[in-house]
């Protein structure tokens, strides 16, 4: 059977969805959605669930709770004109605009941060790396680095004596935009 969601790929009335916090709800049916033209609902739209599956020890008390959409399969277009599409659609559970869980599970969308203030806090920006100038003392240059390498060697080294582990250090992150 061919539903809707299978070739829109957008979040309708009936769309099943995965909960993205650590509230207790597994999956949930949308049975009610933000007004729009076409009746679908995208990331930071707040909508309301049917819970279908949680666990034993579920925190979440009502039948049918609030919840604001955080991923979608849909592609979604960027004012910077690049798209972004996830690979499930999840969403997390509000009460009074403020999360119900302590921790939500997966990226969440930078567009979400329009419709509720209370994600901002899990949305990470990346920055740009800044071109450095370059000076005339290429001899200080290469002493401070030496001394920052000293630095985080040792650092690692000091880790792994009390964790017996293994140690990454992660400088830089990079996002690759696809623009269509």
């Amino acid at each position: 059977m061919i539903t809707l969601t299978n070739i829109f790929h957008g979040l309708w009335r009936q769309s099943i969805v995965r909960c993205a916090d650590n509230s207790g709800v597994i999956k949930a049916c949308i049975i009610g959605i933000g007004k729009n033209k076409w009746g679908t609902g995208k990331i930071g739209d707040r909508i309301r669930v049917s819970i279908r599956d949680k666990t034993s020890d579920c925190s979440v008390s009502e039948k049918t709770p609030k919840g604001i959409i955080i991923r979608r399969k849909k592609e979604t277009k960027r004012k910077d004109g690049s798209y972004i599409k996830f690979d499930d659609n999840a969403f997390v559970i509000i009460a009074k605009n403020k999360l119900k869980a302590t921790k939500i599970k997966g990226p969440v969308a930078m567009e979400t941060k329009h419709n509720s203030k209370n994600l901002a806090r899990y949305i990470f920006y990346l920055k740009k790396k800044k071109k450095k100038k370059k000076k005339k003392k290429k001899k200080k240059k290469k002493k401070k680095k030496k001394k920052k390498k000293k630095k985080a060697l040792k650092s690692i080294e000091k880790s792994n004596r009390l964790n017996n582990d293994s140690c990454f250090v992660v400088e830089y992150i990079t996002m690759v935009k696809h623009f269509i």
